[in-house]
């Protein structure tokens, strides 16, 4: 039985940077969205502190989210957060229901 795969990423960067990451963080949305192991995929911009996104994903198992994490897409997102000294903090999640 395959369990889905639930992650929220939470990405900070200095403030004048945040244009660049906001253009590709959008790119990156739309390439995702479309992926075969993608149930959902959202990114939000923090209204209250500047450089600051939210991204809440669940992926119909722990391989597609893998797989996903090899797209070009991805890759270059993960590339402009480098160069971009961003702060990163990963969760992945288990609801609660699935764990009783």
């Amino acid at each position: 039985m395959l369990q889905t795969v639930h992650v929220v990423a939470i990405v900070s960067v200095a403030p004048e940077n945040a244009p660049e990451l906001q253009e590709e963080l959008a790119r990156c949305l739309r390439d995702t969205q479309m992926e075969d192991g993608c149930i959902s995929y959202q990114i939000s911009r923090d209204v209250e502190k500047e450089g600051r996104f939210t991204a809440v994903e669940q992926w119909i198992s722990r391989s597609a989210f893998e797989t996903h994490l090899k797209t070009p897409h991805f890759q270059s997102l993960a590339a402009l957060l480098q160069r971009l000294d961003a702060q990163l903090e990963l969760m992945q999640l288990e609801p609660l229901e699935a764990a009783e």
